[in-house]
């Protein structure tokens, strides 16, 4: 839960429209792209519901790993972390 000081908190983007800070939900990827990334409370998509052929198949590439469609991503092992920037 974010501290009182951080609820307060308003971001500005770039586009200058303001969000409330506790309206971000951390987001974690779960595949093998770093556009694989859902929030904490998501669940792994289905790639049939994946229109794009390419995505769809990068998606079904992923489950080789042990991911499910349709399974919440909360309480999936973690392999492995990395936090913050690469740059």
């Amino acid at each position: 839960m974010l501290g009182a000081s951080f609820r307060a908190t308003l971001m500005r983007c770039s586009q200058g429209s303001r969000h409330r800070v506790e309206k971000i939900i951390p987001q974690v990827t779960w595949g093998i792209s770093p556009e694989h990334v859902i929030g904490v409370d998501g669940r792994i998509p289905d790639p049939q519901a994946i229109g794009d052929p390419a995505q769809r198949t990068a998606v079904e590439t992923a489950r080789l790993y042990g991911v499910e469609a349709g399974a919440p991503i909360a309480g999936t092992p973690v392999d492995w972390s990395s936090s913050g920037s690469s740059q």
